[in-house]
């Protein structure tokens, strides 16, 4: 009976040893962690210092100063995602929406 739960024991280290390299996990949540929190924190900033209503300097104050608390906290929950390319992938479209609404939204 212990050759059979060693054996189990040994497939399951395996499987685990294995899903642990899958190189497109590991690179998407990096990327994502990367590239994407960094894009967004300053695309939402550069919005809201262009769009604030409110004066040219309380809306730089705002923007700039909600840039690194957006980064942090993109940094800490986007590694806990189950899926790396969805982390990337939702990173990717707030900064195009964000883009969009520079892009359409006038002066």
């Amino acid at each position: 009976m212990n050759e059979v739960t060693a054996g189990t024991e040994l497939e399951d280290v395996e499987q685990v040893a294995s899903k642990s390299s899958d190189p497109s996990w590991s690179v998407s949540k990096v990327l994502a962690l990367l590239l994407g929190a960094p894009l967004v924190a300053f695309s939402v900033g550069t919005v809201l210092i262009t769009r604030l209503p409110v004066g040219d300097q309380r809306a730089f104050a705002w923007g700039l100063h909600l840039m690194v608390p957006i980064w942090i906290t993109l940094g800490c929950t986007l590694p806990l995602m189950r899926s790396g390319r969805g982390a990337l992938a939702g990173c990717l479209a707030v900064s195009a929406a964000c883009g969009l609404v520079l892009w359409l939204g006038g002066p």
